[in-house]
């Protein structure tokens, strides 16, 4: 009957006549309209077909249609009007709707009928009468699915009428016709062996850009009539490039060779691919490949076992009704990979469990509970919204922010409104976030109230951390473990250059815009140049929408705006299109994401040679990990190294901080990347305890963070058998830099022979500030260096004798300076509040002309005026200025 099905695996005819019968003698005569239509025989082949004669024109006409069978929409052109016919399940379901209906003026309640018909049967295998209204047609066959068999079948539409302009169907005498085939069920046909594959882009179009891509398979044996190949292309972190479904058409040649080409409207860059094939419905090979570049593929494939999450990713999440639209939601959200696959792996569980029970078994108990490593994004609580529902699709899912909830209202209010917000969380699934103060000083009483809630058993809790700040959890409170097994925490991970280019094109298109070929290509070479500079770790939803509001849409309109008489048939597109002359990233504000911005800032500081050495060497080492990472190789992550900073006032050393904040934040080292300055007086406290709660507020504060601690060796001042306090908090430090992992970089500053006396007080500081660098005080060509950029910033010049009588009083304070002189903060207030009012009092007092030379200009006179009075100021004590934070 039908090729490679052997024949006891198809419903025979007597079982499918009597699965009929059954449906048919369910619905009572209430059940059918009768109607007085005329049944004529219609000659097809070698049937005869028992059909109305039909009414012309038809009193209804509809605008929209579907035939669905369990998913499937076979009247979507997509599918060639074939589906698969699973194996029959209890849930399945196969149903017809018509929608958008409207009746004919001249209707006067005449009865709209439909039926369904199986080629080569005379009598149709359902009729049914209606009278269409507002609500359409709905006709329930899902009691027909445990006796249908594969084969071609037709619906036949009497006085009801498709609109013109759908071309699905057919006229056939005063009736419509809709023609499709239902498939065998893939679990029990041969599948043909995949004996070679390509890929390869379609001419013209690159890596790089959107467009068509061509999977090609070598087969074993000819397509026929009776398969259906159906193709779905991911990238690395699942978001779906394109499906495609392959069928062999009639009177087309057969052949041994599948070709899917895919369409897909992202950007195709380098990068790995995932392709599944299922083959009539049932999931059996994947074809992985990765393009290069230069837009070269290497490919691999393998058989989809049923073991594997591939298998329930294209066998549930995909086809199923009542998943596909969460999983469709959630893996419309660049990046997440990582949490996609473990939805599939979950699957597999459930599956499982399904089959325990199908034999009397009960399903396994599994721990629900998850930890989310990884920083908060703008869409992350969307994700885990969609991530839930396919968990376990909870009636509540509770999102609770424990820095706001926590905060305390008043003294008497250790935890503030967390106890009551977890109260009120009575069962569904509990997401907590922003979990700092957990971590704090008040940290243990929100842990009794979160412990019992686990305790209590009704709720599922999420908890999105750091990495830093899930090291420490489980560390403070170890009874955790229990509840979050490490199968259970999940890193979010970063986009990559796929996610970052397709996030891009989505934010376009919600704009009504779009890149052009040549712009795509442009684009795609910019992210894979920021990418290998690593200046892509922090990217996310938020940085490509400030990446379209910054680098693009201003030059893309100023452009638009300065086209003449674009003439009106090509506005629309001119109007829409982004060119590669629109996005000028290199002038957007990347509020410090950016390394080489921050390593440029650092490089054009003047000196410092050793720390611009260890920054760039701590960066190669991140980036060569990632790297390994991405090609399957194990890898040591670089740890954060905190750093002793040693030298006179006025070297640099707080500015350094604020740019190592900068530079392992765009390292993705640390979370947050801004400078946390301290000192003794907010540090120790004066009684015992004060110190240690100080201090932890003050570490709660630096996570993500540097923290700077000023004048550091001043809390180990006191020798006299450590009773000072400031021990305390350097035990506290300590403590917490024991840690594996720490989103912090601590940095102690201070006099080089106090900090090395320091450093001698504790035998554990030595081995957690292992780099010790010293900021030499300038010389006295690296201070003319300074002043001169202070000049050009402000737009100065010096003439010839302001010049040189400038570097010999660098020189000559140079050579008499004391301990407490103040190196840059010294020049610059040398230039800045001297050598500027000395010539504003000069141009002033001398009533000169204004114009450009006279306010730009410095003379001799200046300088010398100005030394007057900083001469003294170089080679006396200088009192720290500074703010506290």
């Amino acid at each position: 009957m039908i090729d490679d099905i052997e024949k006891e695996e198809l419903v025979s005819g007597h079982e499918f006549d009597k699965a009929l019968e059954e449906f048919l003698s369910s619905h009572s005569d209430s059940d059918v309209v009768k109607t007085s239509e005329t049944m004529i025989c219609y000659r097809e082949g070698e049937t005869e077909y028992e059909m109305p004669e039909g009414i012309l024109p038809a009193a209804y006409t509809f605008g929209s249609a579907e035939l669905n069978l369990d998913g499937t929409d076979v009247l979507d052109e997509a599918t060639h009007f074939k589906t698969s016919l699973h194996k029959y399940r209890s849930d399945a379901f196969f149903y017809l709707m018509f929608d958008q209906i409207e009746k004919a003026a001249f209707c006067n309640g005449e009865l709209a009928q439909v039926f369904l018909y199986k080629k080569g049967r005379s009598k149709a295998l359902i009729q049914e009468s209606y009278e269409p209204n507002e609500s359409g047609i709905y006709l329930d066959m899902s009691d027909l699915l445990g006796g249908l068999c594969p084969g071609d079948y037709f619906i036949l539409l009497n006085n009801l009428a498709p609109v013109p302009s759908d071309t699905r169907f057919e006229q056939i005498g005063n009736n419509y016709r809709f023609c499709f085939s239902l498939l065998p069920d893939g679990g029990k046909v041969s599948h043909p062996r995949i004996r070679s594959m390509e890929v390869e882009r379609e001419a013209g179009e690159s890596v790089g850009m959107s467009g068509k891509l061509m999977l090609s398979l070598s087969i074993s044996r000819a397509l026929n009539m009776h398969d259906e190949f159906m193709a779905y292309c991911y990238d690395n972190s699942y978001c779906l490039m394109d499906k495609i479904s392959v069928t062999k058409r009639n009177g087309s040649p057969a052949k041994r060779k599948i070709d899917f080409v895919f369409d897909s409207p992202f950007m195709w860059m380098p990068d790995r691919y995932l392709c599944l094939i299922a083959h009539n419905g049932e999931p059996f090979y994947k074809v992985s490949f990765e393009l290069d570049c230069n837009g070269k593929a290497v490919c691999y494939g393998e058989n989809i076992q049923k073991n594997l999450p591939d298998y329930a990713l294209m066998n549930y999440l995909e086809v199923r009704k009542e998943y596909l639209s969460s999983w469709s939601m959630l893996r419309r959200v660049m990046g997440f990979a990582s949490l996609k696959h473990k939805v599939m792996e979950c699957f597999q569980a459930q599956v499982f469990d399904c089959l325990r029970e199908d034999n009397g078994l009960f399903p396994i108990t599994r721990n629900m509970n998850y930890v989310f490593i990884g920083e908060e994004r703008a869409e992350t609580q969307q994700v885990l919204d969609h991530f839930a529902y396919l968990l376990c699709q909870p009636k509540d899912f509770h999102y609770l922010d424990i820095e706001y909830l926590a905060e305390p209202k008043n003294a008497a209010e250790l935890c503030g409104e967390m106890p009551d917000a977890l109260d009120k969380c009575k069962e569904g699934i509990v997401c907590l976030t922003r979990i700092a103060p957990l971590l704090g000083g008040n940290g243990r009483a929100i842990y009794r109230f979160l412990k019992r809630k686990l305790d209590e058993g009704y709720c599922t809790f999420f908890i999105r951390a750091t990495e830093a700040e899930a090291v420490q959890l489980f560390d403070i409170y170890p009874a955790l473990r229990a509840s979050f097994p490490k199968s259970n925490r999940i890193e979010l991970g970063c986009y990559t250059p796929s996610d970052v280019a397709h996030t891009i094109q989505k934010s376009l298109e919600n704009q009504q815009l779009y890149f052009s070929p040549k712009a795509e290509r442009y684009l795609a070479d910019l992210i894979m140049t920021l990418y290998r500079k690593g200046e892509l770790n922090q990217w996310g939803q938020e940085e490509a929408e400030r990446f379209l509001q910054e680098s693009v849409f201003p030059y893309f309109q100023q452009r638009v705006l300065n086209l003449a008489n674009v003439d009106e048939a090509e506005r629309q597109t001119v109007y829409a299109t982004i060119e590669p002359e629109d996005i000028r990233y290199e002038t957007a504000e990347k509020d410090g994401l950016s390394y080489g911005q921050c390593m440029k800032e650092l490089e054009a500081m003047v000196g410092l040679v050793d720390i611009k050495r260890h920054l760039a060497e701590t960066f190669n080492h991140v980036r060569f990990n990632q790297l390994r990472k991405q090609i399957g190789l194990p890898n040591k992550e670089a740890g954060i190294n905190h750093c002793v900073f040693i030298g006179s006032p006025g070297t640099g050393k707080t500015t350094v901080a604020k740019m190592m904040g900068k530079i392992y934040h765009a390292m993705g080292l640390l979370s947050k990347g801004e400078v946390i300055v301290t000192e003794r007086s907010r540090i120790v406290g004066q009684y015992i305890g004060e110190t240690e709660k100080n201090m932890q507020a003050i570490l709660s504060q630096a996570q993500g963070n540097v923290l700077f601690i000023d004048e550091a060796y001043t809390l180990t001042a006191d020798r006299d058998g450590k009773k000072d306090f400031g021990y305390r908090a350097i035990e506290c430090l300590l403590t917490v830099l024991a840690q594996p992992k720490q989103d912090m970089i601590v940095i102690l500053a201070g006099y080089e022979q106090e900090m090395l006396q320091m450093m001698d007080t504790n035998p554990g500081l030595k081995g957690r500030f292992p780099h010790v660098f010293r900021f030499a005080d300038y010389s006295a060509d690296e201070l003319m260096q300074i002043a001169r950029q202070l000049l050009a910033k402000g737009n100065y010049v010096l003439e010839g004798e302001a010049a040189e009588y400038l570097y010999s009083t660098i020189c000559e304070t140079v050579n008499v300076k004391g301990k407490n002189f103040s190196n840059a903060r010294w020049i610059e207030q040398y230039v800045c509040h001297g050598i500027f009012p000395a010539m504003a009092n000069r141009v002033l007092s001398h009533e000169l002309p204004i114009d450009w030379e006279t306010c730009r200009l410095i003379k001799k006179e200046d300088v010398e005026s100005a030394y007057v009075r900083f001469k003294s100021i170089s080679q006396s004590p200088v009192s720290r200025i500074g703010f506290r934070i």
